[in-house]
């Protein structure tokens, strides 16, 4: 039976990260864009769908933005997430990869 997870997305000051969950924050508890999973454009995984269909699907990296303010300092913080392309009816749709789940195997390539 192949083993699927459903990865916990974090914020390290507005930088999201996957990690498995119960890794993604340092042992003081605080989030850390370094404990995060690596992914890369083009790079393939398995995932179960919330319909509990499971293909093979590209990672397709999209630019998040996001401004922060924290004590009187604001900056722009601009970060990769992964998440997967699908083609309905004509249209791209992509699906954040922290929405689905991912086959554990695949995360050790």
């Amino acid at each position: 039976m192949s083993s699927y997870v459903r990865l916990k997305e974090h914020s390290d000051w507005g930088t999201l990260y996957l990690a498995l969950p119960g890794k993604g924050l340092s042992p003081s508890g605080t989030s850390s864009a370094s404990r995060g999973l690596k992914f890369r454009d083009g790079q393939k995984v398995h995932v179960r769908w919330p319909d509990k269909s499971e293909t093979l699907e590209t990672i397709v990296l999209k630019t998040h933005r996001e401004h922060i303010s924290d004590m009187g300092h604001e900056y722009d913080v601009t970060c990769k997430r992964p998440g997967v392309e699908t083609s309905l009816r004509g249209r791209k749709i992509w699906t954040p990869l922290a929405e689905l789940d991912v086959l554990v195997s695949d995360l050790d390539k």
